[in-house]
């Protein structure tokens, strides 16, 4: 019976995404929390839970605390969430991104962070493919069969995605996902669902250029701090706007960095060239992480 249960079940698969959208849709649509952190599944397999990345690959070493919150989930189920790390309340992606690239085990009981697995979808139940039925089925048969438990929660949908994008910016969220109530759950970016996101924005000067051969890869950017000139980010989203007026600029190469301390780091195949800080550009981004630099910046529309 067991074995039938998993010879029926597709692991490791591909997620549904949310493509991107400047405005809130309206329309026949539910509204979440766009929660800052890791694209996890989880699935109840032979050897136990094990969790997968959106890339494919297996995460199951990074946060072993995880498994203890899904004992409801029965062999050959699995469920679609996002590993956040939680400060205060808030998700803190970048204590998130270094427990992992550190190798550190969990995090100290004293320091007020915890990790969590935010579940919001449910694609097979003991070896039932669910992903045919509507998001709304999915969400209702999850609520029922989702237990409380340590490291685990079941994402709050909302019906007015106007407060909820009004009170995610006051609470300084990444933003919100809209799901159309009645979309299957299909691999790859799908138009059912869509984010939008909380964008901050600035000026900054450029002090660099990474070349593949004639084409800009990216931007480096920077800010005046007192008599220093600070790196902030390099940019490779948005270039192609950028792509003509580079034309139309008068920038001055220099020979040396003009970043004080740490400036951008080389990659193969690539050249840098050096700027006098002096042609602006605008840019959207999420946050200024601890370090002092953008996340997800984007050369502005």
């Amino acid at each position: 019976m067991a074995k039938d249960v998993f010879r029926t079940v597709q692991f490791p698969l591909q997620p549904m995404e949310p493509q991107s959208v400047p405005s809130l849709p309206v329309g026949n649509y539910l509204y979440q929390v766009k929660w800052d952190g890791f694209r996890w599944l989880a699935y109840h397999g032979p050897e136990g839970i094990v969790f997968q990345t959106k890339s494919g690959r297996s995460g199951q070493a990074w946060f072993p605390e995880l498994p203890a919150g899904l004992g409801w989930l029965k062999p050959g189920s699995i469920i679609d969430g996002e590993v956040v790390c939680l400060q205060g309340g808030k998700p803190d992606f970048p204590s998130l991104l270094k427990r992992v690239r550190s190798g550190l085990g969990q995090f100290p009981q004293t320091s007020g962070q915890t990790v969590e697995y935010v579940i919001f979808d449910l694609l097979f139940w003991q070896g039932e493919d669910l992903r045919a039925r509507s998001l709304q089925e999915r969400l209702e048969f999850l609520t029922e069969i989702a237990l409380p438990g340590p490291h685990t929660q079941v994402i709050e949908s909302f019906s007015d995605g106007n407060k909820l994008w009004s009170a995610t910016g006051e609470m300084g969220l990444e933003g919100i996902v809209a799901k159309e109530y009645s979309s299957p759950y299909r691999p790859g970016k799908d138009r059912a669902w869509q984010k939008i996101k909380h964008w901050q924005k600035g000026e900054f000067l450029v002090g660099g250029i990474k070349l593949k051969g004639e084409t800009i890869k990216a931007v480096c950017l920077g800010r005046p701090v007192g008599e220093d000139f600070v790196y902030v980010c390099s940019v490779s989203g948005g270039l192609e706007r950028l792509q003509e007026s580079l034309g139309r600029e008068r920038v001055e190469q220099v020979k040396v960095s003009p970043f004080t301390g740490e400036g951008p780091g080389r990659e193969r195949d690539t050249e840098m060239i050096w700027l006098r800080p002096e042609w602006r550009v605008k840019v959207r981004f999420l946050e200024w992480t601890p370090g002092g630099k953008l996340r997800h910046a984007q050369i502005e529309p």
